[in-house]
């Protein structure tokens, strides 16, 4: 369909569907007709516009479309009126004829039924497998609402979801949602399973029976589990349309499920040792079902399992990495490059068994080559990270102190770019063979790394980092940062964080339209203390901006303006309240300036709003982002701004999950929106643009908490230096306290809870009042008073 090519918003596509429309009917197509009117409808829908959706409506309804239904549903659902919604679908379905629908569909359907039940009698023809869909279609939007609604108990909504399936075997969707409402029966299962669990324990006298008795007439909750693997499995096995959701929850669930059974293996359960058999066959088939790529896409979250409990689990893991490393070996070691230099034996021999079993499949020479090259390239890279350079020297000279390094050049290894290490899903089609690497990687996108730059700067900063220029074969230089003392796995889990973040705002429509997203970069983790960073260009800190600014216009002094804050800061000390000295003292120093850097910038007026709209949506979008994953030490060096687009980049991710909170002087507010960042927001502040996205995100985010905290589990069991350091760890990997704590806050906080930022337990928020009360939080004076002096409150 060639509209499809079009851009999915009502002006560009509202002129050609009228067109269509016009030459349709004049062509007696009337059914076609009806057709443009639904699409019409649907946009109109998508915008907002509902009474012109309705007129759409009994537009397409006059000239006989099909499907007028879904659509009449779908409106009455966007305008919050569920009950109308659900009603049409459930007649629609009883009009249907029973052969196709399913008497046993029916029968749910008609169970606990709140609407008048009147179907018309069908004559039925034969039934082509186009209507099947259609039948399928509303009967999996009715089982979603049913089941997003509560109304049906759950033996129905698992038969017209089973029915759905039925209806269209080839289609992923139907075991998606299936496989979702099946897990969530689990997860509900396993809490109150639990929480009994405990209670028996606290009380061991008669209750104990009473709830042995209860639990036997209710099922384990490892009994779901093979049916919510095999829904997802056999989903992901259709197509690839939720594999960011599936396969991390299906490996979180598997994971899980063998640390279980670890446990309780003493106890020798045999329907438990049924259901681990069964989980261990299903996953099997997953390991020669799914292609290669879909694997590549949860590497990180299956390395950091390597030294799972349970060794089943652990021998298909390393299989599964294996396998990834002999097809896609470019990719893979980068992100293997980390484990391989652990601290932690078991893990670092679990990363060379890994690598060498690849290297002894794989026959090719220039394979095993690769392995070799890329292992004494990191070696090299490692060393330059930590080379301390001349005390006061700006730059190192690699020709002589890296001899070795220089001489390695050309190397056959791929340039550790974002876009090389990013798979781009292909059309999924269930008969293809795999054996096509170029659909996921393009080869132009694929530079190898020719060469490196004689000369490599070294910051400023304390760890003084070096910035190198890599050479690429296409002929362009890459700079990247050499960050030596710096554990960087946070900043990669970040990284993956945010890509899924961004996956998420592209499917919600409102933040689509708005084209939000998070800016992201490659991070590459060479040790546990050491690694690279992909250097963002075009990008200078909010500091130094403000700086020059000040500096422009005679309120700043390099020499003298800092030393006359602090003295203001230690005169009050004791004497007034924080908050007065800012409001009073410092603030008054440093009228707020940031909009004259756009005016600078941007002086073309078109190219000045889109920059200030650009800096509004990113900000607000990197506020929520950072809130909930506890993002602390957002001083004005760790935020940068784009000069060419206005964008907001955040950096250093050093101090995550609340770490802020603990430092000697505590980061009390959950984002940085000081006076010359409400300033560059322009005439309505953060009353208009930025409060907006600032909800639509946090919905976006609330909504998909099962997604996001799948890739947070990584943390958990592949535990950073610093949580190692007070919980040393052994061969086995062991449940974290510290993750443990940083995961509970963030799932609280998805809820709607205000945890940290010196808050009282709140009762969930909704999104408007959860926005509204972090803003509320990060302006206040009496919080921003209290931060560190550095942090520049005044900034």
């Amino acid at each position: 369909d060639r509209l499809k090519l079009t851009q999915p918003s009502l002006w560009a596509r509202e002129p050609l569907l009228a067109f269509r429309r016009l030459v349709f009917g004049a062509s007696g197509l009337n059914a076609q007709v009806g057709e443009c009117w639904i699409q019409y409808a649907k946009l109109c829908r998508s915008a907002g516009h509902y009474e012109t959706a309705s007129r759409a409506i009994l537009e397409a309804k006059a000239s006989g479309a099909s499907n007028v239904h879904m659509e009449k549903a779908k409106l009455l659902w966007s305008t919050r009126r569920a009950d109308g919604a659900i009603a049409e679908l459930q007649q629609t379905l009883l009009n249907m004829p029973v052969e196709v629908v399913g008497s046993a569909a029916i029968s749910s359907i008609t169970s606990l039924s709140l609407v008048p039940l009147n179907p018309q009698p069908l004559i039925c023809g034969t039934q082509s497998s186009n209507e099947n869909r259609g039948v399928a279609k509303t009967l999996l939007l009715y089982s979603r609402w049913i089941h997003y609604t509560g109304q049906k108990q759950k033996e129905d909504v698992i038969s017209l979801y089973s029915r759905v399936k039925e209806l269209q075997p080839k289609w992923e969707k139907g075991y998606f949602y299936l496989a979702k409402y099946c897990d969530e029966l689990l997860v509900d299962a396993r809490k109150r399973q639990d929480d009994k669990e405990t209670c028996s324990k606290a009380v061991p006298t008669n209750s104990a029976l009473v709830t042995a008795t209860n639990m036997n007439t209710e099922r384990s909750w490892w009994s779901y589990l093979p049916d919510v693997l095999l829904f997802y499995a056999k989903g992901l096995h259709r197509g690839h349309r939720n594999l960011f959701q599936a396969l991390p929850r299906l490996l979180t669930l598997w994971f899980d499920f063998g640390s279980v059974y670890h446990i309780s293996s003493s106890r020798a359960n045999k329907e438990l040792k049924t259901i681990h058999g069964k989980v261990l066959s299903i996953m099997r088939g997953c390991l020669n079902d799914f292609p290669t790529y879909q694997w590549l896409t949860v590497l990180p979250q299956l390395v950091s399992r390597i030294c799972h409990q349970n060794e089943e689990i652990v021998r298909l893991v390393k299989y599964i990495i294996t396998s990834v490393l002999q097809k896609y070996p470019q990719q893979a070691l980068w992100t293997m490059a980390a484990v391989t230099k652990s601290t932690v034996p078991s893990r670092r021999e679990a990363a060379a068994e890994i690598i060498n079993a690849a290297r002894r499949k794989s026959n090719e020479a220039s394979v095993s080559s690769l392995f070799a090259q890329f292992a004494m390239l990191i070696d090299h890279l490692i060393k330059l990270c930590f080379h301390p350079g001349q005390t006061k020297a700006r730059t190192i000279n690699i020709s002589t102190e890296f001899r070795a390094l220089k001489r390695m050049m050309p190397v056959e290894i791929i340039m550790p770019t974002q876009q090389s290490l990013t798979v781009n899903l292909p059309t999924y089609d269930v008969n293809t063979p795999e054996n096509i690497t170029s659909e996921i990687f393009y080869s132009a996108d694929l530079p190898t790394i020719t060469g490196i730059a004689d000369e490599a700067d070294i910051l400023s900063s304390l760890q003084r980092p070096k910035k190198i220029i890599l050479l690429g074969s296409d002929g362009i230089e890459r700079p990247f940062l050499c960050k030596p003392k710096d554990d960087l796995r946070k900043d990669a889990r970040m990284m993956e964080f945010n890509a899924m973040v961004n996956r998420l705002l592209s499917k919600c429509s409102e933040s689509r339209r708005r084209k939000l997203y998070i800016r992201t970069f490659a991070v590459i983790p060479l040790t546990e203390d050491c690694g690279m960073v992909e250097w963002v260009p075009h990008t200078r800190g909010l500091r130094q901006i403000l700086q020059d600014i000040y500096i422009s216009c005679g309120k700043f002094d390099r020499q003298k303006t800092n030393p006359q804050v602090k003295r203001i800061y230690d005169q009050c000390l004791g004497k007034m309240p924080e908050d007065e000295m800012l409001k009073n003292k410092i603030l008054p120093m440093f009228p707020p300036a940031f909009h004259k850097w756009f005016l600078n910038m941007f002086s073309e007026p078109a190219a000045w709003f889109r920059a200030r709209v650009a800096y509004a949506h990113t900000t607000a979008v990197w506020s929520m982002v950072g809130h909930i994953v506890g993002l602390g030490d957002r001083h004005g060096e760790n935020i940068l701004f784009d000069s060419t687009t206005g964008d907001c980049v955040h950096v250093d991710f050093s101090c995550l999950f609340d770490k802020g909170l603990q430092l000697e002087k505590p980061e009390l507010v959950p984002f940085r929106l000081t006076q010359n960042m409400i300033d560059g927001l322009g005439i309505t502040g953060y009353e208009g643009i930025f409060l907006k996205v600032c909800e639509i995100t946090l919905s976006v985010l609330r909504a998909h908490r099962e997604t996001l905290m799948s890739v947070l589990e990584t943390f958990i069991h592949d535990p950073l230096v610093e949580w190692t350091k007070s919980h040393k760890s052994s061969g086995v990997e062991v449940q974290n306290p510290h993750a443990q704590r940083a995961i509970s806050n963030i799932e609280a906080r998805l809820q709607g809870i205000v945890v940290g930022v010196g808050a009282a337990p709140s009762l969930p928020l909704a999104v408007e009042g959860q926005a509204r009360r972090l803003i509320a939080e990060a302006v206040s004076h009496k919080n921003l008073g209290k931060m560190y002096i550095w942090w520049m409150p005044w900034f």
